[in-house]
């Protein structure tokens, strides 16, 4: 069985585009940021699968659809929209045009729309992406 979080976990943390903007703030398995994360922190990525479908009959490769949300840093809400948009197009574009042994290529599912979390008052960015995936152990 491929660990489909952890294959993109890998992926997005090799990424310099990326990580120029989080830091080690990528966060895999969860809808929302570790509890006593702030804006202040710095832009993060929150990233849950939400389901996988086999390609082949090995199971080599899968179809994995996750639910990602973007958040940014700045000193008001528009600073951290923007920044939140930024890093929402840095992953859009590893996922669409970069590739590695574990990442095949990734879509769009849905998204992306920009909320207000209603706990909090911060804005986050909500897309959905389909990613095919090898297994890589």
């Amino acid at each position: 069985m491929i660990d489909a979080q952890g294959v993109m976990l890998a992926f997005l943390e090799g990424q310099s585009g990326i990580t120029t903007l989080t830091g080690s703030r990528i966060y895999a398995g969860r809808s929302e940021p570790p509890e006593g994360y702030t804006l202040a922190d710095g832009a993060a990525i929150v990233f849950k699968r939400r389901q996988d479908r086999p390609i082949d009959e090995r199971g080599v490769v899968i179809s994995s659809s996750f639910a990602f949300r973007f958040y940014g840093t700045g000193g008001n809400y528009n600073a951290q929209l923007l920044s939140a948009e930024a890093l929402y197009r840095a992953t859009y574009e590893v996922l669409n045009f970069g590739t590695n042994y574990g990442v095949l290529g990734a879509q769009i599912e849905g998204g992306p729309e920009p909320l207000t979390e209603p706990d909090t008052g911060w804005p986050v960015v909500v897309v959905f992406f389909r990613a095919q995936l090898r297994k890589t152990g």
